[in-house]
């Protein structure tokens, strides 16, 4: 029998276990800070992909219907928009020229230290893909206890483009 065999046979005294526990417990102590950083990101990744797309949906289905469509903060009823420039409270949706709900995103009311907030109460896309309101408008994400946010912003000509800004910064 080696060396290593003899060893194992006789298992693990309660010294080498504690030692195994507490080098356990250091790397889980220095990992853990870093996880929730990591959960954070994904967080903010995850909610400006799920806007990004809502938009460029949005986008896609005026130029089809050549017909305009509404990007917003929806009602309690989740069938038309709210008056509210805060997207969060009831997800956001994307609506017809007719008021017909065209798809709805409720994902980020999952998260409770996420704000969602527009420059605007709606967005709305002309037939032809470009913002009718004839400037650019922005939605922040916003985590709690975190020093960036994020900024979705829409150029006038309908073009979607992201960015982490320090929590002062201008959202359009």
């Amino acid at each position: 029998m080696n060396k290593y065999m003899r060893y194992k046979s006789k298992g693990f005294t309660l010294v080498e276990l504690m030692v195994t526990v507490v080098v356990a417990a250091i790397l889980l102590g220095l990992a853990a800070p870093s996880f929730r950083d990591a959960i954070q990101n994904n967080k903010f990744v995850a909610t400006s992909n799920q806007l990004v797309s809502a938009l460029k949906y949005a986008r896609t289905e005026a130029l089809k219907r050549r017909a305009s469509v509404t990007v917003c903060g929806l009602n309690d009823a989740k069938t038309a928009c709210g008056a509210s420039t805060n997207w969060k409270t009831n997800g956001f949706g994307a609506l017809d020229s007719s008021n017909n709900v065209l798809k709805v995103w409720t994902d980020p009311t999952q998260y409770d230290d996420l704000t969602l907030t527009s420059s605007a109460t709606s967005l709305i896309y002309a037939p032809s893909g470009i913002l009718n309101s004839g400037a650019d408008i922005g939605v922040r994400i916003v985590f709690t206890d975190v020093t960036e946010n994020r900024c979705v912003e829409v150029s006038t000509t309908g073009r979607v483009s992201t960015q982490t800004i320090a929590a002062g910064d201008a959202c359009p």
